[in-house]
């Protein structure tokens, strides 16, 4: 288990998911937070939300991320302007 997986492990409250495709070869990062004490997580996606990339997003969020543990929002990455 590398560094930043024991970190994910010990995540509390919150965590914030932005810019990030939720592909299936970052499973191992989703174990660990699903192995976690985060209560939400808030997923950010860019345009319109029925577009085949952030259905897929949504799709593997549910897939990846324990429901019945974490609670699961999304949010339109062009409203956090992180990088201004």
């Amino acid at each position: 288990m590398s560094c930043t997986e024991k970190k994910l492990k010990k995540i509390k409250g919150s965590l914030f998911i932005h810019g990030h495709s939720m592909a299936e070869n970052d499973q191992h990062i989703f174990d660990q937070i699903n192995k976690s004490e985060v209560e939400n997580i808030y997923i950010s996606i860019f345009g319109d939300q029925y577009s085949d990339s952030n259905k897929t997003t949504i799709a593997n969020a549910h897939r990846f991320i324990d429901t019945k543990k974490i609670n699961i929002e999304f949010y339109k990455a062009e409203s956090a302007p992180i990088w201004a």
